[in-house]
This record gives C-alpha cells, sequence and structure tokens, in this order.
C-alpha cells in the first residue's frame, strides 16, 4: 500500500509539473500575453468558427520600430520595458473576446474578431495610433514608442498561413513607409533625445 501511495504521489507531482510547463509553452514570461503557439491554436479555431458560423474579423500585425537601436543604446532592460508597455496598451485596447499575443521578440499579433472587415481596420488603426503616442519608462529615460502595423481582413474559408503572410507583408510595407518619417525619441531627464 506504501508503493501504491508514493506511486500515486509521483503521478500526481508529474501531472501538475506537465500542466507547468504546458503554461509556460502558452504564456510569455516576460508580458504575460500568450505565446505565437497558443495564438497559432487560438487563430486556427477562430478561422473554423467563422466558416462554420459566416463570422469576420481582423488580423494585425505589429512589429515595433526601432527596436534594436533602444536594445542597443540603452540596454537589454529598457527593450524589455518597451515590449512590456507594447503589451500593456494593446491588451488595453481590445475587447475581451480580442486575442493579443507576443508572436516572437518584437513581434505582437492582434485578432479582432466577430467584427466587419471596415470596422476591425478602423480599430486597428485607432490601436496604432494609440500604441504610437505612447512611452515607455526605464529608470530616468521616457522612450517614445513607435510601431508598424500590417492589418488583413479574415473570413470563411481564408487560410491562417496566408492570412499571416499577407499582414506581415503589409507590416513591412508600413514599416517601410513610416522609417523616411521616424526617428525613435528617448527622453532623459526633461528632453527628448533623437536615438538615429
Amino acid at each position: 500500500l506504501s508503493l501504491l501511495a508514493a506511486a500515486e504521489r509521483r503521478i500526481s507531482e508529474q501531472r501538475e509539473q506537465i500542466t507547468q510547463l504546458q503554461e509556460l509553452a502558452l504564456t510569455d514570461g516576460l508580458t504575460g500575453l500568450p505565446t505565437q503557439r497558443a495564438f497559432d491554436e487560438f487563430f486556427y479555431a477562430t478561422l473554423a468558427a467563422t466558416r462554420r458560423y459566416d463570422e469576420t474579423g481582423v488580423l494585425a500585425f505589429i512589429d515595433i520600430d526601432n527596436f534594436k537601436t533602444v536594445n542597443d543604446s540603452l540596454g537589454r532592460e529598457a527593450g524589455d520595458a518597451v515590449l512590456i508597455r507594447v503589451a500593456e496598451v494593446l491588451t488595453r485596447q481590445v475587447r475581451a473576446n480580442d486575442m493579443v499575443a507576443r508572436y516572437g521578440g518584437d513581434e505582437f499579433v492582434a485578432l479582432l474578431v466577430r467584427t466587419p472587415g471596415y470596422e476591425g481596420k478602423r480599430r486597428a488603426r485607432e490601436l496604432q495610433n494609440i500604441v504610437n503616442s505612447s512611452h515607455a519608462t526605464y529608470e530616468s529615460t521616457c522612450i517614445h514608442v513607435r510601431a508598424s502595423f500590417g492589418v488583413v481582413a479574415y473570413s470563411a474559408g481564408d487560410a491562417p498561413e496566408l492570412l499571416i503572410q499577407q499582414a506581415d507583408a503589409a507590416m513591412f510595407s508600413n514599416k517601410k513607409m513610416n522609417r523616411s518619417r521616424r526617428r525613435p525619441k528617448i527622453r532623459a531627464g526633461r528632453h527628448y533625445v533623437l536615438i538615429t
């Protein structure tokens, strides 16, 4: 009986460890957002529902502008502060049934579900404006956050891989357009400093 009880304890501990590992695989440790893996599962399920219920929505692919410059100039902790701030801003601005995830590195995705394409694109533009007017703080430094967005509408029958490729391509187009107009601003003390 004692061997059986020990075996049951061991199995229970292993189940808890497996659950914790699964949570780690689905949640980004820095931002607390879902990971790419969690997003992909949600996205595939959402697209399956669009076929069943004839729903539409919008996918936004988001990349932080000049992120490497921030990391190189101020250090990785400053870059982490930017990532955390972007995650906070995005999460606060979407509905409970939408999803925001950290897709990798300095990339995020936002899935705006059950919304017409024109409305979702309008909301994504508002989201971009809000992100681009936000600031991250690291120690005494204020970093002006900028991000490029690629937005595509989806409907029943759309392939997830193609939608991600289209949103990614649209984001790169937006980044190229913005590159000539923007330089990241960092404020040390009372003044903003342009990083080149």
